[in-house]
């Protein structure tokens, strides 16, 4: 039995890189603070296939070691700055060249490498002085032996845009990196145990960075060929020029469930407490918090697939003295396959409330943050070229109240 127990088959066929790719250094912007709580970008771990897992028409079929491409995006902003009054709309050109490279395209090896790199270069219209190139990549190390897989990834991206938490245009990266390790030690039992660091920083916007450490050591039992749980304990730190140290505890129970081939549902839940020193002043703080990860995917049928997750983290306050913030994420999206490509439609709702941890120097109460969105994608050249599009609106309700239209389209083209 492998050391990852509950694993579906997956798919031999190796996707390039994944449709708007280019956008998530305009996009990514409104959260990167938020990103910083998520220690696992590359979901390890988790037994719900991604997209590109399934034999979707629109997805590449690459069996080579080496993949090159290149995309080039046209976005229009309605609220380029996010203000409340006097919106500034902006067109930006984005072109991203990339590469993938995969060691062991069929599966099986003992060791496996995988790595993105992917450059993007922004050209704006109308502010041309933010004109930039942002980097971003991937890399993934895998060691599989008879009882034991060990993982480890590093993950670095560069943002630019207006961040809803911070009001203001930032440019920043956030670096995710870690080592995973899981051991089976009886037919229906394996360990797991990993250790994540993260870190943002903000180069513009007057923003300031944080960084987040984690450690988690855990079981989980195979009840059934569906079912399996146990219980993990975990361990962060984070630390920030603005809210001085938090250090938290939290006792989670694991649950995954598939049923049959066609839905896959993950949780993760459980009490974390918390201490907060704080600092110009702070008090020590002390706090219960529920902390949540559940995801479900549901292949309706070959043309259908309904995806929802639930998420909460809690990360330092990236422009307010002595706060932290508490992010809780709501998300769902239906997809439909289409003759010649997809389309897909969603909603995304964040309600991120301000705990003080000391003397603070603003007034912040709740930001609620909720996006709709509609993509479509054509191929053009089976797999090797397509066309996609996505039109989002956005609405903020908090210290500022805006709202905003994004309209993109793209071509994306292997070689």
């Amino acid at each position: 039995m492998s050391a990852n127990l509950c694993s579906p088959r997956r798919m031999v066929w190796i996707s390039a890189v994944p449709a708007l790719l280019s956008l998530s250094s305009l996009t990514s912007a409104q959260n990167l603070t938020v990103q910083l709580g998520d220690s696992n970008p590359l979901r390890l771990g988790s037994i719900i296939p991604e997209a590109q897992d399934f034999d979707l028409s629109t997805r590449g079929k690459f069996k080579g070691a080496v993949i090159l491409g290149t995309q080039a995006d046209v976005v229009y902003n309605s609220n380029f700055f996010m203000t409340e009054n006097d919106e500034q709309d902006e067109t930006t050109a984005v072109l991203t060249p990339w590469i993938k490279y995969i060691s062991d395209p069929e599966g099986g090896a003992e060791a496996s490498l995988e790595a993105n790199y992917r450059p993007a270069f922004l050209f704006f219209h109308d502010n041309s002085d933010l004109n930039n190139v942002n980097q971003a990549g991937d890399i993934t190390l895998k060691l599989k032996g008879s009882r034991t897989e060990i993982t480890a990834y590093g993950w670095y991206e560069e943002v630019a845009g207006s961040d809803r938490l911070t009001g203001t245009y930032v440019e920043g990266g956030l670096f995710t990196g870690g080592i995973r390790a899981v051991r089976q030690i009886a037919p229906r039992t394996h360990l797991h145990s990993e250790i994540t660091a993260a870190v943002t920083q903000y180069t513009s916007g007057g923003a300031v960075g944080a960084q987040v450490y984690t450690a988690n050591l855990g079981a989980l039992w195979l009840s059934s060929e569906r079912l399996s749980f146990g219980p993990t304990v975990g361990y962060s730190r984070s630390e920030s020029d603005n809210t001085g140290s938090t250090d938290a505890w939290s006792l989670l129970l694991d649950a995954r469930y598939q049923l049959g081939e066609r839905i896959w549902l993950t949780a993760s839940f459980g009490p974390e407490f918390s201490y907060s020193s704080g600092v110009a002043g702070g008090e020590d703080s002390t706090n219960v918090d529920l902390s949540a990860d559940l995801r479900m995917k549901y292949l309706i049928n070959e043309r259908w697939i309904w995806q929802n997750t639930i998420r909460s983290a809690t990360v330092p306050a990236p422009s307010d003295t002595n706060y932290l913030v508490n992010d809780i994420a709501v998300m769902t999206e239906l997809q439909r396959t289409l003759l010649r490509g997809w389309i897909s439609g969603g909603l995304e709702y964040h309600l991120s409330g301000y705990q003080d941890v000391g003397a603070t120097t603003t007034n912040r109460g709740d930001e609620n943050n909720v996006s709709v969105y509609l993509t479509y994608q054509r191929n053009l050249i089976p797999d090797r070229a397509y066309f996609n599009t996505t039109v989002r609106y956005s609405s903020n309700d908090g210290l500022v109240d805006w709202s905003q239209w994004m309209l993109s389209a793209g071509f994306n083209m292997a070689f």
